[in-house]
């Protein structure tokens, strides 16, 4: 009794000092970098990465003007309870894209590390885990809300319920990032892991597991989710099928509603597993540490590409946005109905011009008789 009293006596004192300010966490022995210079540690312990930085920047950059169009159309629509949430989550892709894609890849040219720049590394660090917060939690929320639209329970969401959801998913994402040791950059390692490698200390020194219990429910909960929502989506559309012309469009919806989740929970599941598994399970080789790093970036880069190839109104704002027209397309439907209205109008013209041609002969007549 009393040697398990005092494991978990020891267990909650780990736990206890995991959630501290980030100020006193860098404060803290394991992060002490008076051994050498900011110029000393990064010649001593870094290395520039050329590629892996260019690649970071570039692709940030371009995610983040092809993210425009998408967040126009979210700003516009935010009224409804979806756009609300797919706004969070592109504001927040955006700002992912700006720490773990453009500052990491300046940390990855200058070949810095830890303590060559303590400052940068915290934004980058602790910026990411906020943004990855928000921007994974609204997602959930995004996938509960559209099972909801779909099973007749959209009440849940009405109101101030949605502002509320997003307003505590922002509240946890900033405990986590300013209450949790953040992941940190290293040039190279070529990622972003919580141990700051500085010598004399070891990985143990480092733990987070609030982040490895969000990551863990993360990669679990959205596979889930997605399969429920898939198995609500065929059993609504096996419904609405009445005919072969129906059952085409219906199908291509379908299509649009998976190919979109199954690349989201694709990136989000991908990129939390590789987290659990190289911060607390085993330490994978440096090909599948700069993978992670990737799919991380891609996790916050890929969704507007998957707006401008699924969603039209995404894709014809970004029309607009480079001066071009989108093109419009007519159903067969409105093209019946301006024929229909076409015909009448002439049919009514006709009649019309015959009733006047008549009257006209029948005074004529009159006047020959008289």
């Amino acid at each position: 009794m009393v040697l398990s009293a005092g494991l978990n006596f020891t267990e909650n004192f780990q736990m206890a000092v995991q959630i501290r300010f980030i100020t006193e966490a860098f404060a803290a022995p394991e992060y002490n970098c008076s051994a050498h210079t900011p110029e000393e540690w990064t010649v001593l312990f870094g290395k520039p990465q050329l590629l892996l930085g260019i690649f970071s920047i570039v692709f940030s950059t371009a995610c983040q003007i092809l993210y425009l169009p998408a967040l126009r159309v979210f700003y516009r629509e935010r009224r409804m309870t979806c756009y609300k949430f797919m706004l969070v989550v592109a504001l927040a892709d955006m700002g992912g894209l700006a720490c773990f894609g453009t500052l990491f890849g300046v940390t990855m040219l200058r070949g810095t590390v830890f303590c060559s720049d303590p400052v940068l590394a915290w934004i980058v660090g602790s910026g990411e885990v906020f943004f990855w917060i928000v921007s994974s939690c609204n997602c959930i929320l995004l996938v509960i809300n559209r099972m909801c639209e779909l099973t007749e329970l959209s009440w849940i969401f009405q109101g101030k319920t949605s502002a509320f959801c997003i307003l505590f998913t922002i509240l946890y994402g900033l405990a986590e990032s300013l209450f949790t040791r953040p992941p940190l950059p290293n040039s190279t390692e070529q990622f972003c892991a919580f141990n700051p490698f500085i010598p004399g200390h070891t990985p143990d020194e480092y733990p987070n597991r609030p982040n490895m219990y969000h990551d863990v429910f993360l990669a679990l909960c959205l596979p889930a989710l997605f399969v429920v929502m898939f198995g609500i989506v065929t059993a609504k559309t096996g419904q609405l099928i009445q005919d072969a012309s129906r059952s085409t469009s219906v199908q291509r919806l379908q299509a649009k509603i998976f190919t979109q989740a199954s690349f989201v929970c694709l990136f989000f599941g991908a990129s939390s597993s590789v987290w659990v598994f190289q911060e607390f399970l085993f330490v994978p080789p440096p090909s599948v540490l700069i993978a992670g790093m990737v799919m991380c970036q891609a996790v916050h880069g890929l969704p507007c590409v998957i707006y401008l190839m699924l969603n039209d109104a995404v894709r014809k704002e970004a029309l607009r946005m480079i001066g071009r027209k989108p093109a419009v397309k007519i159903s067969s439907k409105v093209v019946g109905a301006i024929i229909t209205k076409i015909a009448s109008r002439r049919h009514y013209r006709q009649g019309l011009c015959g009733d006047r041609r008549q009257e006209t002969e029948i005074s004529v007549n009159r006047n020959c008789t008289t």
